[in-house]
């Protein structure tokens, strides 16, 4: 194998390997519409997946840069019996709950919108917020 060759394997080697450590914990951010169960709506909106569809976030806030989230880091909760953590977190944060069925799946998924910023998390996503960083299905998303 040629000195060239070598070198250009070892360059394709480093860049994927920086790649895949700087890589989001959100696998795919893509155009979805969503349509509320709640009222007669349909939107269409960008929103970034993790490994399940049902944990999400919108676009403009992959970057975990959005006020809510900001806001998220400050709030210390308890879970009241009979809710849903994710509901009380939406609330306390000043989001509204919708419940919305889009492309991906084909069930009922429960959102918290931030109308101010026109961000959304899903409640999949927003309980499994620790205190310090998402934990998702599988992957945590530090902050």
């Amino acid at each position: 194998m040629s000195l060239a060759l070598q070198v250009s394997n070892r360059l394709i080697l480093l860049i994927t390997l920086f790649c895949l450590s700087t890589a989001s914990a959100f696998a795919k951010c893509e155009e979805v519409n969503f349509v509320s169960e709640d009222v007669d709506k349909t939107e269409k909106a960008e929103a970034c997946f993790m490994s399940d569809p049902t944990y999400f976030i919108s676009r403009n806030c992959q970057d975990l840069s959005c006020g809510f989230i900001k806001d998220l880091k400050k709030i210390e909760h308890e879970v009241e019996a009979g809710m849903r953590p994710g509901a009380i977190l939406c609330e306390m944060l000043g989001g509204s709950l919708e419940s919305v069925i889009y492309s991906r799946v084909n069930f009922t998924v429960r959102r918290c919108l931030f109308e101010k910023d026109k961000s959304f998390i899903s409640l999949n996503l927003l309980e499994s917020w620790d205190g310090e960083k998402f934990r998702g299905p599988s992957t945590p998303v530090d902050l």
